[in-house]
């Protein structure tokens, strides 16, 4: 099968909690998930994962997970007997908008701003407050809501982390080690009779 590369960075598709998907045209049919998605040289660049179809076949659009996410998940398997642990710093946040950016006073408008800082969480702890804004992470700029997740979420729990913060339209910097999430339990569907 042979497709484009239509989008990277895929989020907010309501696929998963933790999305940045590759957008394909590749066929990507049922019983192929799970399979590489490879680059013109051969060399995996993604593993495939769903479809966007009305009628449960392919119509042209497919999602991979991004190699270097499935790697950072194997690691971690391999490293915790086949569990994911994933970093938290326990804040909800929402996209920093044109609108709030010019608001609180943030020349560029990328990055999160904290709704909520969650008591007792590393982020708690570091002296991040409410109404901060986070634009970068160890100097890297924070492109999205769902980047900041991910990176996040990717970074082992004890890991030191210097934030980009503007507070009152002054900009500090504020290092924070990062947590662990706690799974939350899933819900079983009662068996069919």
């Amino acid at each position: 099968t042979i497709g484009v590369i239509s989008a990277k960075g895929r989020n907010s598709l309501g696929l998963a909690e933790y999305e940045d998907f590759i957008q394909t045209d590749a066929a990507i049919n049922p019983g192929n998930s799970g399979g590489p998605l490879l680059d013109i040289d051969g060399k995996a660049i993604g593993i495939n994962t769903a479809i966007f179809s009305q009628s449960g076949g392919y119509s042209g659009i497919g999602f991979a997970i991004p190699i270097n996410m499935a790697m950072a998940v194997k690691e971690q398997m391999l490293k915790n007997k086949g569990a994911v642990v994933r970093g938290f710093l326990g804040i909800k946040m929402q996209e920093l908008t044109r609108d709030l950016a010019e608001m609180f006073g943030v020349i560029d408008a990328k990055g999160v701003l904290v709704a909520e800082v969650i008591p007792g969480s590393e982020a708690e702890k570091a002296g991040i407050k409410q109404g901060d804004i986070i634009t970068a992470i160890d100097g890297a700029p924070v492109l999205s809501a769902s980047d900041f997740r991910n990176r996040i979420s990717l970074t082992p729990p004890s890991a030191e982390l210097t934030l980009k913060v503007f507070r009152d339209r002054k900009e500090m910097a504020i290092k924070t080690r990062i947590g662990h999430e706690q799974p939350e339990p899933a819900e079983v569907a009662p068996p069919e009779n």
